[in-house]
């Protein structure tokens, strides 16, 4: 349920907007002068009011105050649930006369003092004057029931008129733009119900041209969003920051992978297989592409070429899990203000990281590759070469037991099939004679064996230290660069 809930309805020429405004205006004084009697069990004549109203309006069942109600059966509930219901209602049941009696003439209830109407100026309203005007408007009336939960009305201060009324007067513009009314003819007014779990607002609004004013679906979105940021604003405020310093959070670790990725390519280190393929035919393509190379500008199959990446590039560890955090923020930022489903896009069709594709492009185009397009035919020759260079630094073996698996690695071009692609500004990755170059061999095996040891021992390094659930670890990351600290975390 959103934190704050909005609905609007209207009542045509004719109707009963009079007798609507009488009612908000006066009920706002109602109270029940003797607790005890209101603990005594609900009347014959509100077990069969609620009933009838359940049975019109099944959806009332999901209220707090029916919750109440079935727990404690008794007239203090009966009374604040058929109140509430009413209030949610007011345009159909306004005109039920049954109603209005049962409102004035429940056991023991006193209304107390003047009506609670507010408007534009602060002062004494003529609810009776009023109510004539709005008897012979020849336009529609509109009007808007808003509530918010008890805690949110107690801690933030709207749980009384005074902070309601200050709040719809800062919005009047917003109000008129909504429903298409020229300033200079708004007429609203306004009540206060501090009732039940959910304390809210009556707003009748029209217009002194009986011509002006409509009201879209949309534009009750818009004032329920408006009115949110406004009343949340302080909250808002700390979502938006959290938000905002994970999105950069999440930037800054993709470029990072990105030249990552880039560099380990130029140094013929194939740790992704498929990432590295995706990149060099993209990089291809862009090669062959005339004009400016921007992500809009770019045909839908190059395009698609690009989110491949991303997508793939956003399933890293560091980067999913960045990624988690921004949509629980985003989705704490939405539920403020509606219930509506809101789609949980992936990383590279979010607008709000559009950015990273053409920081793809950017990079992906600066760089000067010496390899050519490798393909694998077999891949459980691939895999086993992997192995033995992982039992290498495994088994700390010598460079002579090292030497008998150069022959292995000269006979790969049976196992892996090269294709060269014609460029004078390729360097040539591997040797196209027959026989290759046993010493190069030998040393790109004594390079990969190097980097696998120097993994090993940093793990080692790394097994020292603390651990902490990846979670957690990543909310702490968080919260030393917001206070401005370095993070030495070995992962």
């Amino acid at each position: 349920m959103p934190r704050i809930i909005l609905k609007s309805g209207y009542i045509k020429k004719g109707g009963d907007a009079s007798k609507y405004l009488k009612y908000i205006a006066t009920r706002d004084g109602v109270q029940i002068s003797n607790d005890s009697f209101g603990d005594k069990v609900a009347t014959e004549k509100q077990r069969k009011l609620i009933e009838s109203l359940l049975k019109d309006y099944p959806e009332s069942k999901n209220l707090l105050e029916f919750q109440d109600y079935v727990k404690h059966p008794t007239r203090k509930h009966a009374s604040t649930l058929i109140e509430c219901i009413f209030d949610e209602h007011l345009n159909e049941l306004i005109a039920r006369g049954g109603y209005l009696e049962y409102i004035a003439n429940r056991p023991r209830a006193e209304r107390l003092g003047a009506h609670g109407l507010f408007s534009d100026q602060a002062g004494s309203i003529d609810l009776s004057a009023v109510a004539e005007e709005i008897e012979h408007h020849q336009g529609n009336v509109w009007t808007h029931i808003i509530s918010l939960k008890r805690g949110d009305a107690e801690r933030l201060g709207y749980n009384h008129a005074t902070q309601w009324a200050t709040l719809i007067r800062s919005h009047r513009n917003k109000v008129t733009e909504i429903m298409n009314i020229h300033p200079g003819n708004l007429k609203w007014y306004g009540a206060f119900h501090d009732e039940g779990h959910h304390p809210h607002v009556h707003l009748v609004v029209y217009s002194s041209d009986p011509k002006e004013g409509y009201l879209k679906k949309e534009g009750i979105d818009i004032l329920r969003s408006t009115l949110a940021k406004d009343i949340f604003k302080y909250e808002l405020v700390n979502l938006y920051k959290e938000q905002t310093h994970t999105r950069e959070q999440i930037k800054k670790e993709t470029q990072k992978q990105i030249n990552t990725t880039l560099e380990s390519m130029q140094n013929t280190l194939y740790y992704d297989q498929e990432l590295h393929q995706q990149l060099y035919e993209l990089r291809q393509v862009l090669d062959q592409t005339s004009g400016k190379i921007q992500y809009g500008y770019l045909k839908k199959e190059v395009k698609e070429k690009v989110d491949a990446i991303i997508n793939r590039i956003s399933e890293f560890p560091e980067i999913d899990q960045l990624y988690m955090v921004w949509k629980e923020l985003r989705g704490s930022i939405h539920q403020t203000y509606t219930d509506k489903y809101q789609e949980v896009l992936p990383l590279h069709r979010q607008k709000e990281f559009h950015s990273l594709k053409n920081t793809l492009l950017k990079e992906l185009l600066a760089v000067d590759f010496n390899l050519k397009k490798i393909e694998l035919e077999h891949v459980s020759t691939f895999l086993n070469v992997e192995t033995t260079i992982q039992e290498v630094s495994d088994n700390d073996v010598t460079l002579e037991e090292i030497k008998p698996e150069s022959k292995r690695l000269r006979d790969l071009k049976s196992t892996f099939k090269i294709k060269t692609q014609t460029n004078p500004n390729v360097i040539s990755q591997f040797e196209e004679s027959e026989q290759m170059d046993g010493a190069l061999l030998i040393t790109r095996l004594l390079h990969h064996t190097s980097r696998t040891l120097d993994q090993n021992i940093q793990q080692k390094l790394n097994s020292q230290y603390l651990q902490v659930e990846s979670k957690l670890r990543l909310k702490i990351k968080l919260k030393k660069h917001a206070l401005g600290q370095q993070c030495h975390d070995p992962s």
